[in-house]
């Protein structure tokens, strides 16, 4: 009797078939996606006339000069001994001359309003308040009440001085840039009892 072998072939699917390295199937996926990508950003008229807008922006900083002038804000500052700062202003954007008021903002960690004020004093050593004037320093400062701030997280105590004084405002003019700040306010305190072993950070912000 005669044997007969039967040898089976199959075909693999055409989506298993592999072109440029990629199934088939995938590779078609692919191309699908591609020209719906394609048809999403078909322009449907022009661009529309360009518009200008310029952005306005005030800043404050300190000065740079050491004690016993009015600059920086020393990197240290002893028992008793007084930081006379200076605050400067200038403005990028404006066309105009806009007035300021200043913002203080303390901060350290486990700090609030209640102990700063505990620790901080003004340049006459009155706990509590710090010196706030025009530049250059006259008399007719005015004492910043650091209790009447606001606490918020992360012990940070901000101070309005355009709220507790109106009155103590500096005028920005359109002359005042980055290479050419205005000297606004002159800043004075010193610490009567250290508030914690951690350092306190002091931070300025312009507002209307």
């Amino acid at each position: 009797m005669q044997e007969i072998r039967v040898r089976a072939y199959t075909e693999r699917p055409w989506y298993k078939r592999r072109v440029l390295k990629m199934p088939a199937g995938a590779l078609c996926a692919l191309l699908a996606f591609a020209t719906i990508v394609a048809a999403a950003i078909v322009a449907l008229g022009p661009f529309s006339a360009p518009v200008s807008q310029q952005s306005q922006t005030v800043f404050v900083g300190t000065g740079s000069a050491a004690e016993p002038a009015y600059g920086l804000i020393e990197p240290t500052l002893a028992y008793g001994s007084v930081d006379h700062v200076l605050i400067q202003a200038w403005q990028a954007g404006y066309t105009s001359s806009v007035t300021i008021h200043l913002v203080v903002k303390i901060q350290a960690t486990g700090g609030s309003c209640a102990v700063f004020a505990a620790n901080i004093a003004d340049k006459d050593g009155v706990l509590g308040k710090i010196t706030l004037d025009h530049d250059p320093i006259g008399g007719t400062y005015v004492q910043l009440d650091v209790a009447s701030g606001v606490i918020s997280t992360g012990g940070v105590c901000t101070i309005d001085a355009g709220l507790q004084f109106p009155a103590q405002s500096f005028i920005v003019t359109t002359a005042m840039t980055s290479a050419a700040k205005g000297n606004a306010f002159d800043m004075a305190w010193q610490y009567l009892n250290p508030p914690n072993a951690n350092a306190i950070s002091w931070s300025f912000q312009a507002e209307v």
